[in-house]
């Protein structure tokens, strides 16, 4: 049972655990400060405060908005990430045909949606809900993979070049409008009409790996979940 501590006459907070407080948010409603770089850390807290009897109301910047419900853990709490805005048409086409497959939207933020999903005998939402995760995830990985390939294609492509132009010794002044945008490197690679692009691509290849990695995880996740869905699914 989660601990109840009066911090004021004014307020009440209720501690669910060493790392979670819900604090008094209007209308009976709590909010707990949280951050999560992982939609798959994030997802799973959401069906831990369910199965402790809150269902999530809302989102906001700041944190996530939570009513008492006896009924909470009777649901699946899926984070979805959307392929654009929430706001955009193209977002809200992708949420509608999710709803479709026994889903129902709790909130947006950002580019996340919300779902809650019943986890009962007769309904088989929730490995709906797995098929899609595990489809879209895919797509993102794929696109955000692809696109770092090619980015380290370009980067080895001009390498190629700079190497050809080290070895005949060949120095040019530095007349390319690129050096503007970008890390000046001239110390490493010298001062070749190439070490321009080499300085842009290997920024842009680091700036692409963080997300590379990030829907890797979550790819890898959404696979192990939809076995593990469609593996109870059976049994049933």
């Amino acid at each position: 049972m989660a601990d109840v501590s009066i911090n004021s006459k004014a307020s009440q907070k209720i501690k669910i655990d060493g790392t979670t407080v819900l604090t008094p948010y209007g209308d009976g409603s709590y909010m707990a400060d949280k951050l999560f770089f992982s939609a798959v850390k994030e997802e799973e807290w959401l069906c831990y405060m369910a199965s402790k009897g809150y269902a999530l109301k809302g989102r906001k910047f700041k944190g996530y908005i939570f009513d008492r419900d006896a009924n909470a853990s009777k649901y699946y709490y899926s984070v979805c990430l959307l392929p654009a805005q929430a706001e955009t048409d193209y977002a809200k086409d992708y949420m509608e045909n999710k709803s479709k497959h026994g889903t129902s939207p709790v909130c947006t933020f950002s580019n996340k949606a919300y779902y809650r999903t019943p986890v009962t005998e007769k309904s088989n939402g929730i490995v709906n809900d797995a098929v899609l995760k595990y489809k879209h995830l895919r797509r993102a990985f794929a696109f955000h993979f692809g696109f770092l390939l090619f980015w380290l294609g370009l980067l080895c492509y001009n390498i190629s070049y700079w190497v050809r132009f080290d070895a005949a010794g060949v120095t040019v002044e530095k007349k390319a409008a690129i050096w503007k945008y970008t890390i000046n490197m001239t110390k490493f690679f010298g001062n070749y009409p190439t070490t321009p692009y080499i300085s842009l691509f290997i920024c842009i290849v680091i700036l692409c790996i963080p997300f590379t990695v990030y829907y890797l995880d979550q790819f890898m996740y959404s696979r192990f979940f939809l076995k593990r869905v469609q593996k109870i699914w059976r049994k049933r």
